[in-house]
């Protein structure tokens, strides 16, 4: 038998057999209040029986006062398996494992030559994601994919752009998503895929917003850091959500996919992004299904008629979906984010999206669909409005 992490968003070391059936891990953490994440692969060879796996935080890294995460663990844990590299994600049932401040047992029924794959996350690979991304041209005719650049491991940082082609651009609103950008955001990365998806689709609702827009999607920012499994940083030890303070007064990004991004972004701004991010797991406060939201300060528009619209963009998302519930007001997006910086160099609208991975891989798929259809048809509902329609 034999445990590891040496794989594809694998995230674990320190690995120890301390019994015939047992094993002991250490979760690898970026940074205090990103020190949950664990993902490991259990190779059975002759074992039979009941195996056991303990899981230990990274002594390194805690977060204040005993985790957020230990402490939601031991009242709301939502674990993750997974039979064989091409199986479907299943939760644990209440019974195979046990939660407390920082560590988890883990017990899984096992017979001779399994696999079996165990982690806090449905995990979404970014080389899953390439294909996706690179594939779908083939079969739709109205999404193109791109390269940004490359990060500083040599991985192309993948753009699908979908519209459509008959309708000039110059004649459309832009609208650009992203998710990712912490390396296991993998509830925003299904999040941004269902949008794409959604956009991509023979669906007349999907055929409408294409005639009036050009859709950006970036549905992984830090291909790197996904690949490694690391929860927060990228290869470089960088912060992507937190690498564009001072883009908007002409300072330099933060990290090498920051500065792709705000290049792209510059030589054809956005109306509205929308960036996907993650709760990893229920926090012990709020409401099913604990989403969350922040948003840009409408102050920060330089319009009346911007300022305006990201009122509205604000309230459609906490009224109109589950983004509240974490939180019982909309948390502002901070000054070294991308969507507060391109609200002030761009006007743009923006939000970001954090969606709960306990839900699971097909409803976070659907959360992509309704937050972005929720915005987009709130705010032309909006701009009907003022314009006396």
């Amino acid at each position: 038998m034999k445990l590891s992490s040496e794989f594809e968003c694998g995230n674990g070391a320190h690995f120890a057999q301390t019994g015939p059936m047992s094993w002991r891990a250490q979760i690898v953490a970026d940074r205090p209040g990103y020190d949950h994440y664990f993902h490991f692969r259990l190779e059975v060879e002759t074992e039979q029986g009941t195996a056991e796996i303990e899981v230990l935080p990274d002594p390194g890294v805690r977060a204040p006062d005993g985790a957020d995460a230990a402490a939601s663990r031991g009242n709301l844990a939502l674990l993750w398996r997974r039979k064989g590299s091409d199986g479907a994600w299943e939760r644990l049932r209440p019974g195979d494992f046990e939660a407390d401040t920082g560590r988890l047992l883990i017990r899984l029924p096992v017979e001779p030559g399994e696999m079996w794959f165990l982690s806090e996350l449905c995990p979404f690979p970014w080389s899953d994601i390439a294909r996706h991304v690179e594939s779908l041209p083939t079969h739709c005719p109205h999404v193109r994919a791109e390269s940004l650049g490359e990060t500083p491991e040599g991985r192309p940082l993948l753009r699908a752009r979908v519209t459509d082609p008959s309708v000039p651009d110059a004649e459309k609103g832009r609208v650009f998503i992203l998710a990712g950008q912490h390396g296991v955001d993998f509830a925003g990365i299904f999040a941004a895929k269902g949008a794409l998806d959604f956009l991509a689709s023979r669906l007349p609702q999907a055929a409408a917003l294409r005639r009036r827009y050009v859709f950006d999607i970036l549905p992984c920012a830090n291909p790197d850091g996904n690949a490694h499994g690391r929860a927060c940083f990228n290869s470089q030890d960088r912060d992507q959500l937190a690498a564009f303070r001072g883009v908007a007064r002409g300072e330099a990004p933060g990290s090498a996919e920051a500065l792709l991004i705000w290049r792209a972004l510059a030589d054809n701004p956005p109306d509205l992004i929308l960036n996907f991010h993650t709760y990893p797991h229920p926090r012990p406060f709020g409401d099913p299904p604990y989403e969350g939201l922040y948003v840009v300060d409408p102050d920060r528009l330089k319009t009346a008629e911007r300022r305006y619209h990201q009122q509205v963009l604000n309230h459609a998302l906490f009224y109109l979906t589950p983004g509240g519930s974490q939180h019982r007001r909309p948390c502002p997006a901070l000054s070294d984010t991308l969507e507060h910086n391109a609200a002030r160099a761009w006007n743009t609208l923006a939000a970001l999206y954090s969606v709960q991975a306990a839900e699971g891989p097909h409803p976070n798929l659907l959360t992509g669909v309704h937050v972005l259809r929720t915005v987009i048809e709130t705010l032309e509902l909006a701009q009907e409005e003022r314009e006396g329609v």
